[in-house]
């Protein structure tokens, strides 16, 4: 049996993130099986239990409040969520676990990041993400 797995990375800097903004993904590292990158959103498909694992590195443009939040068809995962308050680079770490129910429809990931000032924007200097199915 193929495992299934996804791993992403964007190494370039992204500027000018507003807030509620999908963080980018990047490109496809490793992938096995049925789970995929489409855009700045990672499908999973396939019924069963999915592991997701991220690290995004940012930088505010003025010191702020930054809470990076995970979704899943457009819904906030609860405890799914890194924040950090101040100026600088920072590291959000977010994981979690996510069942899909259904064998032929697919579930939709992505992390989108907010700010506390609307105006401030940020820079994604890295962005790691695995998903592994269970």
């Amino acid at each position: 049996m193929t495992q299934s797995l996804l791993y992403t990375a964007n190494v370039s800097n992204s500027t000018g993130i507003v807030s509620g903004s999908m963080l980018p993904l990047g490109s496809i590292i490793r992938k096995a099986g049925c789970i995929d990158l489409s855009g700045e959103s990672i499908l999973a498909s396939g019924k069963g239990y999915y592991l997701v694992v991220g690290n995004f590195t940012l930088t505010p443009s003025v010191s702020d409040a930054v809470t990076v939040q995970a979704y899943i068809d457009g819904v906030a995962v609860p405890g799914a969520r890194g924040s950090f308050s101040g100026a600088g680079q920072h590291t959000c770490p977010i994981s979690f676990i996510f069942k899909n129910s259904c064998p032929f429809a697919g579930s939709t990931i992505d992390f989108r990041v907010t700010t506390a000032i609307d105006t401030t924007t940020v820079t994604q200097a890295n962005a790691a993400v695995v998903v592994r199915k269970l």
